[in-house]
């Protein structure tokens, strides 16, 4: 299994103490030698080890994110707000499916969007 992540940020300060972040992080992956999506018929396993666990198959993912972070006057630490759109995919139609099989989509693109709220505090 090999994979690859490429990430850039830029954080831009503003004038009043806050800063605004963009971020853009692009990921690949390959399958794990023993993963399988699954046994087809009568066929043995690929090895002595073998797995259908989607987490160890080929994907890539596309993050694309917003971070704004602030203080509050007089209060120690910082508040941060990040929000991000993440894009997931895989190889939906495997070479190796049978006839009803390949006409489903086995990896549809899954779409996430999350928003987290941060507060920081060194001490």
């Amino acid at each position: 299994m090999k994979s690859h992540a490429v990430e850039v940020k830029y954080r831009h300060d503003l004038d009043e103490g806050g800063f605004l972040q963009p971020h853009v992080r692009l990921y690949t992956q390959t399958a794990a030698r023993f993963y399988t999506l699954a046994f087809i018929g009568q066929a043995p396993p690929p090895g002595t080890y073998a797995t259908s666990d989607y987490r160890l198959g080929g994907l890539h993912s596309l993050t694309l994110g917003l971070t704004y972070g602030f203080g509050l006057g007089d209060y120690p630490g910082d508040f941060t707000l990040r929000g991000d759109y993440i894009r997931q995919w895989g190889n939906g139609y495997p070479a190796n499916m049978t006839q009803a099989e390949s006409q489903y989509d086995l990896f549809p693109p899954l779409n996430i969007l999350s928003l987290t709220l941060t507060y920081s505090v060194q001490f």
